[in-house]
């Protein structure tokens, strides 16, 4: 029995550069860092002759054709397996449209372990790629690339996208004192990624949607290298670049935010928060803010009729476990 985890991914600045149709024509990069919440995956030899299949569904089926989730259809389709397996999925957060890349992490973690079941030896980056083949064009989803790197390699990095299709991943260090000031906050509000990066991505936007994106690239490349000074007061800088990004980011669309997301986000800046952003693509999911020390008492007192997440910085990427 292979059991993998995968971690769950918080993009900081430059989402969007990840698409082909994107980083094809412009220059790409994206900030952001893996975190301490999962989705985790275990693959199994089947005891019944079917194909057992276990996420917020149950699947039970001879034929993967028939399988109705996706990400597990096509991948046992790459991979070409023929022998029933059992196959579980669980997650430390509800995945689906919490704009934290769970999909992509879990395409990672179940293309993880079927290799491993198979036998087969891949570094990291190609599991990455090979997730974000079946996800994105197996699967047609209409997502970056990002995610998939992220949750692979994990920790905090500069992922660079090229139009020769080559990804270059640099390693940024970070004081733990930048985590100390994060909170993770819902919104309360789940919906479909795909479905709202596809309507970002029509004609009539695609202009304006590349004008903004360009404008978060320059500032993932300029504050990749603010944090590389690594001292407190250009950390909490940050903070105020995240605002920044976010007031860019709102410009992408009409359908990034709405009234109850406005309304949380301006809560969170009244509680002591110097800046934060919407997390994903939009109209749902998690807000990050970043507060300085000596507000997050009054963040907490503010916050505390609602639930929030204090992120720290995963640096293992996958991990696989096998049990007898």
């Amino acid at each position: 029995m292979i059991l993998v985890r995968a971690p769950l991914r918080i993009s900081l600045f430059g989402g969007g550069s990840d698409f082909k149709n994107f980083y094809k024509k412009k220059k790409s990069a994206i900030l952001s860092f893996s975190f301490n919440k999962y989705v985790y995956v275990i693959v199994k030899k089947s005891f019944s002759n079917n194909f057992v299949i276990s996420y917020s569904k149950k699947e039970t089926t001879k034929n993967i054709e028939k399988i109705k989730h996706p990400i597990i259809r096509e991948t046992l389709k790459f991979f070409k397996i023929k022998e029933p397996l059992e196959i579980i999925s669980i997650s430390d957060i509800p995945g689906k449209g919490s704009g934290l890349g769970a999909s992509s992490a879990f395409a990672c973690a179940l293309v993880k372990a079927i290799v491993e079941y198979k036998r087969i030896y891949l570094p990291k980056s190609s599991i990455a790629k090979i997730a974000s083949i079946i996800e994105i064009s197996k699967c047609n989803s209409k997502i970056g690339k990002q995610d998939h790197y992220a949750s692979a390699i994990g920790g905090f990095n500069l992922l660079r996208f090229y139009s020769s299709e080559k990804v270059k991943i640099k390693k940024i260090k970070i004081k733990k004192i930048f985590f100390q000031n994060l909170f993770l906050v819902p919104t309360n509000i789940y919906r479909n990624a795909s479905k709202i990066l596809t309507k970002q991505q029509l004609r009539k936007n695609i202009k304006n949607r590349n004008l903004q994106i360009d404008k978060l690239v320059k500032m993932a490349i300029r504050v990749s290298k603010i944090f590389q000074k690594n001292s407190i007061s250009s950390i909490n800088q940050i903070g105020l670049f995240m605002h920044k990004g976010w007031i860019i980011k709102k410009k992408i669309s009409e359908s990034i935010t709405n009234k109850k997301i406005d309304n949380l986000y301006n809560l969170g800046i009244k509680a002591g928060s110097i800046g934060g952003k919407l997390l994903g693509a939009g109209g749902g999911g998690f807000i990050l803010f970043y507060v300085p020390k000596e507000k997050q008492n009054y963040f907490k007192k503010s916050f505390s009729n609602s639930f929030y997440i204090r992120p720290k910085l995963d640096t293992q990427g996958l991990l696989v476990k096998k049990l007898k």
